[in-house]
C-alpha cells in the first residue's frame, strides 16, 4: 500500500463512499459535503430526505448548480409564459 498522502481534487463524497476501503486515508476537497455541522445544511439534507426518500442520492458539488440551472430555467419559462423555442435571424429582436 501507500505510505505517503494521497489527495484529490476531483473525487466527491459519492465517489468515496463507494470506493469502501480503497478510499481510505484520501483527502480530498470539494465545495459541499454532506458532514457540515450547521442549521443551513442540517434544514437542505432534510428537505432532501423529505422529497427523495430512498432514492436521495448523496448530493454533491454538482447539485447547487443543477438546482440552479433548473431554476433558472424555470424563470425563463416563466417570463417567456411559454417553453416554444422561436429561432429569430441573429442579430434582430423583437
Amino acid at each position: 500500500g501507500l505510505t505517503m498522502p494521497v489527495g484529490s481534487l476531483s473525487i466527491d463524497e459519492l465517489t468515496a463512499e463507494q470506493g469502501g476501503n480503497a478510499a481510505e486515508g484520501v483527502y480530498y476537497t470539494g465545495d459541499y459535503f454532506t458532514g457540515i455541522d450547521n442549521a443551513e445544511n442540517t434544514t437542505f439534507l432534510a428537505a432532501m430526505k423529505k422529497k427523495f426518500g430512498a432514492n436521495l442520492k448523496t448530493p454533491n458539488s454538482l447539485s447547487e448548480p443543477e438546482y440552479d440551472g433548473i431554476h433558472a430555467y424555470a424563470m425563463a419559462v416563466e417570463k417567456a409564459k411559454s417553453t416554444v423555442y422561436e429561432r429569430r435571424e441573429s442579430g434582430k429582436r423583437r
